[in-house]
């Protein structure tokens, strides 16, 4: 499952030598710009992209005030694009959307508010590079384990056929600008039919 190169770091506060250092391995192993994100969070909350040395020690400090665990990954600009995943012992992909922000930034504003996201269900990707966006969400929701639903999010290259693959969303939004109902919608399940699919797969693992 290929995902952006990546550095692991553990925020230690009052040490700013470890920033330089930080700073350092990611000009030699990453490369800029890279995103700043806490390890366990969601709704883009505490995410930055960092495009220059001197702006690193902030996204830190950001990220930080979420979890000591920090994750820095190579910034991929891409089609950002996601797929909901239903399911137990046989889970199922549902319709891949493309995510078309208002603002460079898929943040937290402009996943929550309406109007500020364009939903592209099916995603504008060939179908080959579909096919396996599909089987790396299978993939990955397999791998962790998952059960019921989850949301994997991708970045698509023109000139690659494999997506690169993010994060794997182990409690989606469920609210009226949320991805998995409008996903789940285009595959013909109204909201309320996909609750209660949901509670059915949580009673009958």
């Amino acid at each position: 499952i290929k995902t952006p190169p990546y550095l692991a770091w553990r925020w230690v506060p009052h040490r700013a030598d470890q920033v330089e250092d930080l700073a350092a391995r990611i000009s030699s192993v990453l490369g800029w710009p890279v995103v700043v994100k806490p390890s366990r969070e969601g709704s883009t909350v505490g995410v930055s992209i960092v495009r220059e040395p001197g702006s690193l020690a902030a996204a830190l400090e950001e990220a930080a005030r979420y979890d000591r665990d920090l994750l820095l990954e190579r910034y991929i600009p891409g089609k950002e694009i996601t797929v909901a995943v239903l399911g137990n012992d046989d889970p199922q992909p549902l319709p891949i959307i493309e995510i078309v922000p208002k603002k460079a930034f898929y943040d937290f504003e402009a996943k929550y508010t309406p109007g500020m996201s364009e939903h592209v269900i099916p995603a504008r990707i060939p179908p080959s590079q579909a096919r396996r966006a599909e089987d790396l969400a299978l993939r990955a929701y397999r791998a962790l384990g998952c059960r019921g639903f989850a949301r994997v999010d991708m970045i698509a290259l023109p000139d690659e056929e494999e997506p690169y693959v993010l994060e794997v969303n182990t409690l989606p939004g469920m609210t009226a600008t949320s991805l998995v109902p409008d996903a789940a919608r285009a595959a013909g399940l109204e909201f309320p039919a996909l609750v209660e699919k949901l509670l059915d797969l949580a009673l009958h693992p």
